[in-house]
């Protein structure tokens, strides 16, 4: 029996992912078979650490290798390579490192799949709606305006999607 395949990265997704997991982005160039995410993360030392993410979008050659790493020289950044990455393109040392796409999600809590739960207004509209008070520079009842945020935290928090109402039924 053969093994499942490995889903392939996601772009969109990867970026929201490393800004949740405290990453600030620089810059995102697509190449022929691969995507480069400069980030940067300051870390608990006040150290700021560079990155270049490499995500795949095909299976890594050589070339593609040797490409990724000049950009990385450039960008004075380490290496990270996401994806189906074979132990022959990184090298036969595999120091490079090369992670699957569900190992980098687990190592940064899981996917971002919704920018919204990321926007800096958020957590303060989410109280005032919680108070059944409508936030400024919104419209609509503030009761199913609080579900719909409540739903996003839910799935942001949870890391999954199409998390239902669950509570009893309210009356109009």
């Amino acid at each position: 029996m053969t093994a499942p395949l490995e889903p392939r990265p996601e772009l969109d997704v990867a970026v929201r992912t490393l800004l949740s997991g405290g990453f600030v982005v620089e810059d995102v160039e697509r190449k022929p078979g691969y995507a480069m995410v400069n980030a940067v993360r300051t870390d608990e030392f006040g150290m700021s650490l560079r990155y270049c993410f490499m995500f795949l979008e095909t299976s890594l050659t050589e070339a593609q290798l040797a490409a990724a790493k000049i950009a990385c020289d450039h960008h004075e950044a380490e290496l990270v390579v996401v994806g189906d990455s074979s132990d022959e393109a990184c090298g036969a040392d595999s120091e490079q490192p090369h992670l699957t796409w569900s190992r980098f999600l687990s190592l940064l809590g899981g996917p971002v799949s919704s920018a919204a739960a990321l926007d800096p207004d958020f957590p303060s509209n989410l109280e005032t709606l919680g108070r059944c008070q409508l936030p400024a520079r919104m419209s609509g009842n503030p009761d199913d305006l609080f579900e719909a945020f409540v739903r996003i935290a839910l799935e942001f928090c949870l890391a999954t999607r199409g998390v239902s109402g669950a509570g009893p039924r309210r009356r109009p």
